[in-house]
């Protein structure tokens, strides 16, 4: 095993060698540096199984040392050395991504000896890990892509069939309902595609007018119910309506009023999109009312939680799950009133707040 020692105090130095000397079935070769900056001059220039760091050097102190020797190389599994009474900030690092931490003093060699091979062995599998986690994450990428474009050309040819003034009743009738579930599945797949792209961290963010993106949604919804007479009412005050956010903001729209389309369970379904800034100046709320029955609460509160076990008929999917990770992330917040609260007329109200750009 390759140690790099980073400790500049040949005594310490001098003790763990010792130590790890007592047990001949642990070959190792140490490299040793009394800094930091050299530290990271020989990570760069050679190979090293693990890395056992002082945290207390000339050129730095405490969670520094790590967080720049990580900020540096996060390729090789760090074992750090705390002086006695820092077992708190040894946790902390822990946590922060060492895989182990000793107390100066307290070391024994079967210890070290444990630590550093355990630290090398946790390390290859979590990298092991991290590299099958990507290759999942590009086989559903492409098995998303590619049932998307095949839903797509079956929902085509189903609105092929439903504008043919030929087909018997009954057999419209299952004709609709396999549209609808193709119309399910393009928002459930439009949810993933959301859901996989929060991975990077960080969403960049740019200005949007709501009015343009709403009457977008709305074009975009109406498609999606070509044999219902689908009424989407849009109301904003004069003037512009700006919102901080991403492209998926559309998406995001076109889900919400979908979901309003359906929790209204009628045949002529009314939604009423109501879009304003709020009083603080900093948010913008969005509020999506349907004429429908309403859903209860707990069957809301359910929606926005994320999905256990298998599904049941009463589940709303993942969609507004996955619609409130996404706002959370912008900054902004979703709610919902169903037939429980006292809200005027039935129905369900799906109420969102965005960071405004104004």
């Amino acid at each position: 095993m390759r140690i790099l020692l980073v400790e500049d105090n040949p005594g310490d130095a001098r003790l763990i060698r010792i130590k790890l000397g007592e047990y001949s079935d642990f070959p190792f070769e140490f490299t040793r540096t009394e800094n930091l900056g050299d530290a990271l001059t020989e990570l760069d220039e050679s190979f090293f199984d693990v890395v056992l760091l002082d945290l207390n050097l000339p050129d730095t102190k405490g969670k520094d040392t790590f967080e720049k020797l990580r900020s540096h190389t996060i390729g090789v599994p760090v074992v750090v050395l705390t002086g006695y009474g820092e077992e708190t900030m040894g946790q902390e690092l822990v946590q922060g991504g060492a895989q182990d931490y000793l107390v100066k003093g307290q070391i024994e060699g079967h210890t070290l000896a444990r630590s550093l091979r355990y630290a090398v062995e946790r390390h290859t599998i979590m990298e092991a890990l991290k590299e099958e986690k990507k290759d999942n994450e590009l086989y559903l990428d492409i098995m998303s892509h590619d049932i998307h474009n095949l839903n797509w050309a079956i929902t085509t040819r189903l609105e092929i069939v439903v504008g043919r003034e030929d087909v018997p009743d009954n057999v419209m009738e299952h004709v609709l309902a396999v549209l609808e579930q193709t119309r399910t599945i393009a928002s459930l797949l439009t949810m993933v595609r959301l859901r996989s792209s929060l991975r990077g961290g960080t969403l960049p963010t740019q200005q949007h007018d709501m009015q343009v993106l709403l009457d977008r949604a709305k074009e975009l919804v109406e498609y999606m119910y070509p044999t219902q007479d689908v009424d989407i009412a849009i109301s904003l005050p004069d003037g512009p309506v700006e919102v901080t956010g991403n492209w998926w903001l559309l998406d995001i729209l076109v889900n919400l009023i979908d979901n309003s389309v359906r929790f209204s369970g009628k045949v002529d379904p009314r939604i009423e999109v109501t879009c304003r800034p709020c009083d603080d100046g900093k948010m913008v709320q969005c509020e999506f009312k349907d004429n429908g029955p309403g859903i209860s609460d707990e069957k809301l509160r359910s929606a926005f939680e994320k999905p256990t076990g298998e599904p049941t008929e009463s589940e709303l999917g993942i969609g507004l799950y996955i619609v409130k990770e996404v706002i959370d992330r912008l900054g902004g917040d979703i709610k919902a009133i169903g037939s429980d609260e006292d809200v005027q007329g039935d129905g369900t109200l799906l109420s969102i707040q965005f960071p405004s750009s104004i």
